[in-house]
């Protein structure tokens, strides 16, 4: 991933500016999350058990504005990386049809036009995906991260030497569950590049195949790969359960670990 977004960099720097204003409203939003609890327990250690109930409106108030800013500020963050994303994908999308005009015939003879098309397109979109949400998502949660093991490790260095210790079985599971969903979106690609193949062959020969009378055996070829790809997505989709299960049993498993340590 860091790979990626490697690759991605000169095209992202282009639109330095709002991905800039992106982050002020994401920094703006962990601060809106970091303030709730601490207003949190002045609510409750002194305004509900030092019996100081002149305090609770004010603070209510309070509460209100920091969730009136955390959506204003979401709001503003997805609105900003989306906006660039979509340029960026763009700019992606023209660099990718430039290089393929410029090929030589015998790589058109060679490749399949559904799969460039897919490429063109649907993997384009991915990365509209990955830029605009994934990554000001990877960004609050990495952030999180940080904290919550300084966190952890300021209160119990034990604990934390011990969530160090089942990190890497977590590890090990999420990465053997993230290659089959890799593996499985790559047999799902493959797919839907031979249904698009199929369905441009049948529409752009569509002359020929009414000549010879051959719309029922097109039909019947067309929904053999539609078969296809409907497996290749339900293989996609039980490996992303499984990916997401996983990740929630192993969150889930670490809270109660820790509880019962502590």
């Amino acid at each position: 991933l860091a790979a990626l977004y490697c690759r991605l960099a000169p095209v992202m720097r282009e639109e330095r500016r709002i991905y800039v204003g992106g982050f002020f409203f994401l920094l703006l939003s962990i601060c809106t999350i970091l303030a709730f609890p601490w207003v949190i327990r002045i609510i409750v250690d002194e305004g509900i058990l030092g019996e100081r109930h002149d305090i609770l409106t004010p603070l209510a108030l309070l509460l209100g504005a920091l969730l009136t800013v955390e959506r204003l500020a979401i709001s503003r963050l997805y609105l900003a990386f989306g906006r660039a994303a979509r340029k960026n994908v763009e700019a992606l999308r023209v660099q990718l049809a430039e290089h393929l005009v410029e090929q030589e015939i015998a790589f058109f003879d060679r490749e399949n036009s559904g799969e460039l098309m897919a490429r063109l397109m649907v993997d384009i979109r991915e990365v509209n995906l990955l830029l605009s949400q994934h990554l000001p998502q990877a960004i609050r949660q990495g952030f999180f991260l940080v904290a919550g093991a300084a966190l952890v490790i300021y209160t119990s260095p034990l604990l934390a030497h011990t969530k160090a210790n089942i990190r890497h079985v977590t590890a090990y599971g999420a990465s053997k569950l993230g290659n089959r969903a890799r593996e499985a979106g790559g047999e799902l690609q493959q797919s839907e590049a031979r249904l698009a193949q199929a369905a441009l062959e049948t529409l752009g020969g569509i002359r020929t195949v009414r000549a010879y009378a051959r719309e029922k055996m097109e039909m019947i070829r067309f929904r053999g790969f539609t078969d296809e790809s409907i497996k290749s997505a339900q293989k996609g989709i039980k490996a992303h359960s499984r990916l997401m299960g996983f990740a929630r049993f192993s969150g889930e498993a670490a809270v109660v670990g820790g509880i019962w340590l502590g």
